[in-house]
């Protein structure tokens, strides 16, 4: 779990501590910073969760991920440096992360729902294996975000980057009997980790302005 989190060089207030979304402050040690390696969101974070055990923090926040367009997310304010919103983990301190369960499209079928109100999340890639200790603890896709054109259709691609994490099934503890709520966990349950790739305010299409991330 240490790898978490990571020395810095210098502090601030806005590492000091972060706040969840009922204002419970989280503190960190002073000089570090949450840069969590993907076997660590998989054990540490989201097994824990579906599992009902305590978390190592709660940095990482319970929303509807697939609710939301990437600019409703909070944040950093222009030239502000003590209020970075939800991004501010991560090595260069633009990643925001969050717990979610995922929906099917329709209720006769397994295809996951990944479309919020103005567009869309587009896989990029296959899935990849997450390993750890000789085996295949999760799985991570990564997503890019489409805005949806309302004459046509056609979606532009925006700078919005997420990797979607999700628990092996054939890696939960099976010492112990498992109810429906936490199976129904197990196939839902999954970490989002988001990020604007160039990390620069933009304008999508005079839709939207992305506040400025850096």
């Amino acid at each position: 779990m240490a790898a978490a989190f990571v020395l810095e060089s210098f502090s601030g207030d806005e590492e000091k501590r972060g706040e969840d979304e009922q204002g419970e402050l989280l503190p960190l040690p002073i000089g570090y910073r949450f840069v969590p390696h993907d076997h660590e969101l998989i054990l540490e974070y989201l097994m824990n969760k579906i599992m009902g055990f305590q978390l190592p923090s709660n940095i990482i926040k319970d929303i509807d991920f697939y609710d939301l367009d990437p600019h409703e997310f909070p944040t950093k304010k222009a030239n502000c440096l003590r209020d970075l919103g939800d991004f501010k983990y991560g090595i260069t301190k633009n990643e925001a992360y969050y717990f979610t369960q995922t929906q099917q499209r329709y209720s006769k079928t397994e295809r996951t729902k990944r479309s919020s109100k103005s567009g869309c999340w587009k896989a990029c890639g296959k899935e990849r294996e997450i390993n750890c200790g000789g085996r295949t603890v999760g799985f991570k896709t990564i997503f890019v975000f489409y805005w949806r054109n309302e004459l046509n259709g056609i979606g532009k691609k925006s700078s919005w980057v997420m990797h979607e994490f999700r628990v092996n099934p054939r890696n939960v503890p099976t010492d112990q009997a498992l109810d429906d709520s936490i199976k129904a966990k197990i196939q839902r349950c999954v970490i989002c980790r988001l990020q604007i790739k160039d990390g620069r305010s933009e304008i999508e299409n005079g839709q939207y302005s992305l506040l400025q991330m850096r």
